[in-house]
């Protein structure tokens, strides 16, 4: 029985290392030209354990000790080789960095690098070109593979010309707003006008335009799919419409399994948002479609999840402590479900920041950052044995920075605006002091600060993930390192 395994386990890895090698974005000349990346999903059983085979091969050779990289001179020296590295013209796609450098997220293009057309995070005129095209090819490959099924969580190059369509724990909730936030990207470039920028944000611009044009039908098709999941769900007095009702959704915080979260519902809300603005739908047809306006839909959602006076992590949990029941990802994503436009909003984000603030269960060892939560949460078995508390008593920098973010947003209607500015402050500093001691951007931390690490999981070279930083350093103090 033994000798079964052991064979059975060896052909597995022998196998995820071909396609591994066939595949690999940088081995194939073919896959790094613009024009080469004619790929076609493939979502059936085979592909599917052949991508899970390759991934498995693909943790394992990013384990294995590299030559050790001469260390940048300053924070300044490590941006640019950052981002000079994540943004490659020879890259065929964005991804995070080792170990992640292998698949497409789509849900990324929102949660992770939402504004990569940031004058302040951008160096110079290529790393805008190139930008710009791995922008364009990420999306292209993930549009052209959404014509029957909806989005997947992650595309998983097989071949130089397919890849497996998978759904990581499971079903996304969030795949769609990231495909939407990657065109808005594109179509908001700054006009940059009499500046050596104009040109690349009117190609920019001209590109998102045509992408979204091109697959109205596609992106149409996966919105009445995103909608077509919606249940009726009625919770302490309050029905409306929710995304995980019977089953968990997966999201940026995606081995979580709880139901009921208010993450995945946020996703949706702004959804349906980003469609209305892109001229997907008009309002009325999206109204129309849910059965209620969408600002009735948040109002729904915020009495649900915020009934406590703080916003719950998930509903299934709710009688727990405080915080025992939230989780950093409530900040959501840069122009995402916090709008504050209303008291009752702002009450709710502050109460629930607040959580974090005062409890240290929730804090780094620093006090400065701030954990995903303050237990491991429940999760898969294989996660169980191979990452038990990724998304659970650890800290992620860009939860950080996206929590820094909104509360620069609070609006100072109680005169305390000031002190969530001072959080933002210390979150950021602390940020940057982890990068300058790890000498690259961290994917996630454990709360002493180093980098997290299990037998089979190390943290990634975040290097896509840092331009975001970069925007929100330079928004708070008014200028940028790049």
């Amino acid at each position: 029985m033994l000798s079964f395994v052991g064979y059975f386990a060896l052909i597995y890895l022998l196998v995820g290392l071909f396609f591994y090698l066939w595949g690999h974005p940088q081995i194939l000349p073919e896959r790094k030209k613009a024009g080469g990346l004619e790929s076609k999903g493939a979502g059936d059983f085979p592909s599917r354990h052949t991508a899970y085979a390759v991934q498995a091969v693909n943790f394992i050779l990013s384990d294995i000790p590299g030559l050790k990289r001469k260390a940048p001179a300053s924070i300044r020296d490590l941006y640019r080789t950052s981002v000079k590295r994540a943004f490659h013209p020879r890259r065929p796609f964005i991804t995070t960095g080792t170990p992640h450098s292998r698949a497409i997220y789509p849900r990324n293009y929102a949660w992770f690098y939402p504004c990569l057309l940031d004058r302040n995070s951008i160096i110079d005129l290529a790393d805008a070109e190139h930008r710009i095209d791995l922008l364009v090819r990420g999306l292209s490959i993930i549009l052209r593979n959404g014509t029957n099924l909806p989005f997947p969580t992650t595309f998983i190059p097989l071949t130089s010309r397919r890849f497996a369509t998978i759904n990581y724990v499971r079903k996304p909730s969030d795949s769609l707003l990231g495909v939407l936030a990657g065109i808005q990207t594109l179509t908001n470039a700054p006009l940059a006008e009499g500046t050596t920028f104009e040109s690349a944000f009117a190609r920019a611009r001209q590109e998102g335009h045509r992408l979204f044009n091109d697959h109205l039908p596609i992106l149409r098709f996966q919105f009445e799919s995103l909608i077509a999941s919606l249940a009726p769900f009625t919770f302490g007095g309050v029905t409306t419409l929710i995304i995980d009702r019977d089953e968990s959704r997966s999201s940026a915080t995606d081995t979580r399994i709880d139901r009921q979260r208010f993450v995945t519902n946020a996703n949706v809300w702004a959804t349906l948002v980003k469609a209305e603005r892109l001229g997907l739908f008009s309002r009325g047809e999206i109204e129309e479609r849910i059965g209620r306006s969408i600002n009735e839909f948040k109002r729904e959602l915020l009495a649900l999840f915020g009934r406590q006076g703080y916003i719950v992590n998930s509903l299934e949990s709710v009688g727990s402590l405080p915080a025992r029941n939230v989780t950093l990802d409530f900040c959501h994503v840069f122009d995402g479900f916090w709008s504050f436009e209303s008291e009752e909003e702002v009450e709710l984000f502050r109460n629930t920041a607040d959580i974090f603030l005062k409890n240290n269960m929730l804090q780094d060892d620093s006090s400065r950052c701030f954990l995903i939560a303050a237990d491991n949460p429940d999760i898969s078995f294989f996660n169980r044995i191979g990452a038990a508390s990724y998304h659970g008593r650890t800290m992620w920098p860009t939860f950080n920075v996206e929590f820094a973010d909104r509360l620069l947003d609070l609006p100072d209607r109680q005169g305390h605006a000031g002190e969530y500015h001072v959080v933002a402050r210390r979150i950021l500093t602390q940020l940057r002091a982890y990068s300058e001691t790890l000498v690259f951007y961290p994917e996630i931390l454990r709360p002493n600060g180093v980098p997290y690490r299990t037998w089979i999981y190390r943290c990634a070279h975040a290097d896509s993930w840092f331009p975001r930083f970069v925007s929100v350093e330079a928004r708070l103090n008014g200028s940028s390192i790049s």
